[in-house]
Parts: structure tokens; C-alpha cells; sequence
């Protein structure tokens, strides 16, 4: 029961919101388009290899010793069968180096082995780590078709659509209540849209969605905390 009324709320709230921004069309922003030299392709996804227009590392500062560990980690790795575990633990370990551009190559090759969720959720983090955010949505939905219960991609489509896209509320509201729907309620993604909707300045809606998960997972002082200090800021 307690489940069912957290997933109330939000559907609740996401579908009243849905039609109020379809009405008002809030929605005029364009996603960004991106116009590069097409190197590498694998099944429709690209690396763009040495395209100055994105990122080849996100600037991450290691020692050597660090370096060392992984390149040994990439020379015993590259000892083993060509198969989709050997390119994803190399798409690892390359962005463990920081290197984003070997690491995207990596996960491609992985791709033509096994199409695994979890290879399309590392690439989408590779594209976005490159900024290459077109990409890095189209590989995030990729591992939603082939995983409807992946949490953690889920919560990074949404800061993508948040962040970048900057989609209008209407929109997000309909992208969280369908996700935690597929996910049959899960606390963590609930977190997660309930503090999109403090970030929004939504509180009233933050709230209820607060007070859910505080129904289903009992009230921990975090919670007890997020729900007195947005009920504080109601009152200013």
C-alpha cells in the first residue's frame, strides 16, 4: 500500500503538470546539435575521434603510481579472448586514465559482442564526460531499451534533461513519474526526482514526494531533515 501511494503521488503530480505545460507550451528549447566529422561508427553510435569540438579528458589529476596500476591493469586485460568483458573492463580502465576518447572506442568494440545495458550506460557517461550530450542521451535510452529498471541511468538521463537540455518542468515531471513507475517505486530514483523538485523551487510537490518516501522506507532523520527544512523555506 505504502508503495502505491508514493507512486499516486508522483503520477499524480507529473500528469497534472503534463497537461498545464502542453496547454501554456512551455517548452521552446532545442536540444543542442552538434556538427562533427563522423570517425568511428558502431551501430549508429560514434566516437569522433580527435574532433576538437569535444572533450578528451575531463582534466582528472592522478600521480604516477595511479597510472601505473592501470596501465598494468590494460596490459593484462589485453592478454585475454576478444570478447565483450575484455573491451568493457578496457573502456574502464581507459577512463580510469581519463582517457575518453580510447575509452569510447572501447566500449563500441565491446557493443559489437554483447549489446549490454551496461556497456550503453558507460558509453552515454563517456559522451557526456566529451560533452558530447546528443550522444550521450541517445546511448542513456539505448540502455533503458535493453534494461526498463536501470536506475542509475535513469537518474543521469534526468540530470542530462535537467542540466543541459534544460526540458521545462511539464516535461520532467512526465520523465520522473514514468521512471519510477518502471521501477516500481524506487526510493533512490524518488529521492532523486523529489530533490530535482527542491532544485526547481517546487516545494509544495517536493514535499509530498518526501512525505512518500518517508511512508515507504520509514522516517530517517535525512529525511526528517529534507522535509522541516523545506517546510521552513514554505514559510519565507
Amino acid at each position: 500500500m505504502k508503495n502505491v501511494l508514493l507512486l499516486l503521488s508522483v503520477l499524480i503530480i507529473g500528469g497534472v503538470m503534463y497537461y498545464i505545460g502542453i496547454f501554456n507550451n512551455l517548452n521552446n528549447t532545442e536540444k543542442p546539435v552538434n556538427k562533427k566529422e563522423i570517425k568511428t561508427s558502431i551501430n549508429g553510435f560514434v566516437c569522433n575521434l580527435s574532433n576538437s569540438e569535444f572533450k578528451k579528458s575531463s582534466g582528472i589529476e592522478m600521480n604516477q603510481e595511479t597510472k601505473n596500476k592501470y596501465l598494468i591493469n590494460i596490459k593484462n586485460i589485453n592478454e585475454m579472448e576478444d570478447n565483450y568483458e575484455k573491451y568493457f573492463n578496457l573502456g574502464m580502465q581507459y577512463r580510469n586514465l581519463d582517457d575518453l576518447e580510447t575509452a569510447c572506442s572501447m566500449f563500441l568494440k565491446s557493443i559489437k559482442y554483447d549489446e549490454h545495458y551496461l556497456t550503453y550506460s558507460a558509453l552515454g557517461t563517456i559522451y557526456q564526460e566529451r560533452e558530447d550530450f546528443t550522444q550521450a542521451e541517445k546511448a542513456w535510452l539505448k540502455a533503458l531499451e535493453k534494461n526498463s529498471q536501470d536506475v542509475n541511468t535513469y537518474k543521469k538521463l534526468g540530470s542530462l534533461y535537467f542540466s543541459v537540455f534544460k526540458k521545462a518542468p511539464h516535461e520532467m515531471y512526465e520523465y520522473y513519474g514514468d521512471a519510477i513507475l518502471k521501477t516500481d517505486g524506487n526510493i533512490e530514483l524518488s529521492k532523486h526526482y523529489a530533490e530535482y523538485l527542491e532544485e526547481i523551487n517546487d516545494l509544495e510537490n517536493a514535499i509530498i514526494i518526501w512525505n512518500g518516501i518517508a511512508e515507504k522506507e520509514g522516517e530517517s532523520n535525512y529525511i526528517k531533515e529534507k522535509i522541516e527544512v523545506i517546510q521552513e523555506k514554505m514559510k519565507n
